[in-house]
């Protein structure tokens, strides 16, 4: 949601935050969580808080907050308790069609978009979560794991171990390091890799494009290199000179 869209429909000040397992009746002494009519800043409810708060997500009919150990789910037309999830330290949360995800130290617990219910959850650290095409992906929080987990029961797919896999769309990632290879976010699995010269940057991946600059070591020149997305083999290549920091064709 974006910021305006935010706070012209919600405004938190906090969530309060308590260990163990609650029941919900137990939200109506800990909230602070104010809903705003969209034609004016007419409070429509209010709860009170007294913690941070990571993230809020919303649709039309449910808004969820998530604390650093908890995740709550509201009614949206009147604050009121819908589900409770006490979870570990949460980092962030990401979305899709039929869920949210909640990441961080405590893993990942993933919550039916609709009813609010806990899906699955999973133990672990993460940093970052990528929903792909048919894979959860999260990173490691020491930086050398990549998992991939099954949206639908949060099974372990595929794991991944070494650099981080930079993602530019549901399916495709690449990974740097001697050169670059391209991952398949669904399966896990390296497609192709691609080395020439000692330096390496990736510019843009566009359609079925993948665009490298190629930078041999201690040279003035460099070169664009276009990619097949699938292949990995090269569709054409332009060669620039390197001129005081800048770069001229």
């Amino acid at each position: 949601m974006n910021r305006r869209g935010l706070l012209g429909s919600i405004g938190v000040a906090g969530i309060g935050l308590t260990a163990g397992c609650l029941d919900v009746d137990s939200l109506e002494e800990d909230l602070d969580v104010g809903f705003y009519l969209e034609d004016g800043p007419t409070v429509a409810w209010k709860r009170d808080v007294s913690a941070d708060v990571v993230a809020i997500e919303a649709t039309p009919n449910l808004t969820v907050v998530a604390t650093e150990r908890e995740l709550l789910v509201l009614s949206r037309s009147n604050g009121g308790p819908v589900r409770r999830h006490v979870h570990g330290p949460i980092r962030g949360i990401e979305e899709d069609d039929s869920g949210w995800y909640a990441y961080g130290d405590g893993g990942v617990l993933a919550v039916d978009r609709s009813s609010g219910d806990e899906l699955w959850h999973t133990e672990g650290s993460y940093q970052r979560l990528f929903r792909a095409d048919d894979a959860v992906v999260c990173y490691a929080s020491n930086g050398r794991e990549t998992v991939g987990f099954d949206p639908e029961t949060g099974d372990e797919r595929w794991r991944w171990e070494g650099n981080m896999i930079y993602t530019y769309s549901p399916s495709f990632g690449l990974v740097p390091g001697d050169g670059y290879r391209a991952f398949d976010l669904s399966e896990g699995t390296v497609e192709w890799s691609f080395r020439d010269g000692d330096r390496h940057t990736p510019i843009a991946v566009v359609d079925d494009v993948v665009v490298l600059s190629v930078e041999p070591d201690r040279s003035e020149h460099r070169s664009v290199v276009a990619l097949d997305r699938e292949t990995g083999a090269s569709d054409g290549r332009a060669t620039c000179e390197l001129s005081r920091g800048s770069v001229a064709r």
